[in-house]
Formats: C-alpha cells, structure tokens, sequence
C-alpha cells in the first residue's frame, strides 16, 4: 500500500475531518501495514484451502443443564492469564456476577489446568472450555448426527438473554 494511501485510511480510522502525515516510522502506520499484510495472508490461506474449522467442548461445571444457545456470556481475559491472583478472581466473579443479573450462563473459555477449574467452581461459574476441558478438534471427527445428550457441544460461547439460574 502506497503512503498516501496509508495515511488516508489512518485518518478514516481516527474520524472525519483529519488529516494524516505519512511518516514510515510512525506506530500507526506500522500497525495499519501489519494487519493489511495479515489481510493479504488470509486472504492467500483462503485461495489456497488452508483453513481448517475446529471446535471446543465446553462442559458444564458441576451439575449444571444445557442452555438454550445464545444464553451464554464468556468470561475470557481474566482465565487466560491464570485466573490464580486475587484482581483475575475478582472479575471473573463480578462478571458471573452481572451474567446472572442479565439472566445470563457463563462459560470461562482458556481453562488450563485444575486450580483454575477449582477457583471457577469455587465463583460459580457454569461452563468451562479450554484445553483441561477438551482440545480443539477438526469439526469433521465430531459426529453432528448423534444425539445431543451423546455428541461433544462444537458451540462457541456467546452473549444473548434468556437462561435463569
């Protein structure tokens, strides 16, 4: 992409009426090549069918139902980093916290080890997904045909109503 170019989607990105000076050293510029690069590499893997679609178990933490989809609210940032200190478990509880107040099921994705699953339980988390819960595996080794209660949950977790506790 040529500079002019550059400095005029960095002046779209950071709002209307600015201009942008094209400086090759400039963060932002760098950060724009990088993720244009990264949308030329996708962009290739997809031309080329290097993509493959995975999924991840996720399980309930102790006798918890199914819910129905898109009932869910992920707990992410807090379990990736270990969820071991006491600021990670506090918001990790304050967010199960406000999911129930939403009416909502958390699920704790990138769950490592048992400590961490532990502590989950401990808050009252409801789901966990993670590679202690199951690795990712190709979509196409999941039997899609057989029953619910007897098939892995390929189901990405999101954020929607519904679900009581």
């Amino acid at each position: 992409m040529s500079g002019a170019d550059q400095a005029c989607y960095l002046a779209k990105d950071n709002g209307r009426n600015r201009v942008q000076v094209y400086h090759p050293d400039d963060a932002q510029v760098q950060l724009r090549h990088g993720e244009m690069r990264w949308v030329e590499r996708l962009h290739a893997a997809l031309d080329e069918d290097r993509f493959a679609v995975v999924a991840q178990e996720i399980r309930p933490i102790g006798a918890r139902a199914w819910p129905p989809p898109g009932s869910r609210a992920t707990v992410r940032n807090a379990v990736a980093h270990g969820g071991s200190g006491p600021i990670d478990f506090a918001m990790v509880e304050t967010i199960h916290r406000i999911g129930g107040i939403m009416g909502v099921y958390t699920v704790a994705e990138s769950v490592e080890n048992d400590s961490v699953l532990a502590s989950l339980a401990l808050i009252g988390v409801d789901f966990a997904q993670g590679f202690h819960v199951r690795r990712a595996v190709p979509l196409e080794q999941i039997n899609l045909t057989a029953p619910p209660s007897q098939r892995s949950r390929p189901r990405k977790a999101v954020v929607g109503p519904g679900g009581t506790r």
